[in-house]
C-alpha cells in the first residue's frame, strides 16, 4: 500500500510540474461491499456504522460507473450522494 501511495504522490508531483493545477484524488478507506459496514462497526466501533453506511452509496456509484459522484456534506457531517 505504501508503494502505491508513493506512486500516486510522484504522479501528482509530475502532473503539477507539467502545469496541471487541479488533481482530484478519490480514495475509499475500504471496499464497501454489502455487509462490510457492519463488519467495520463491531465492538467500540459501532458508533461509526452510520458513517460507513452513508459512504456505501458513494462507493457503489463509483464501483458501478467508474466516475465519482457529486457528494455533498450535510449540516450534520454526513455524506450525501447528489
Amino acid at each position: 500500500t505504501d508503494d502505491k501511495i508513493r506512486l500516486l504522490y510522484v504522479m501528482a508531483v509530475e502532473a503539477r510540474e507539467s502545469g496541471q493545477e487541479h488533481i482530484p484524488v478519490h480514495i475509499f478507506p475500504a471496499r464497501l461491499a454489502p455487509g462490510v459496514p457492519e463488519k467495520l462497526s463491531v465492538g467500540n466501533l459501532k458508533r461509526h456504522l452510520a458513517f460507513w453506511k452513508g459512504l456505501q452509496p458513494v462507493y457503489e456509484h463509483f464501483e458501478t460507473k467508474r466516475i465519482p459522484p457529486v457528494v455533498l456534506i450535510t449540516a450534520s457531517g454526513a455524506y450525501e450522494k447528489n
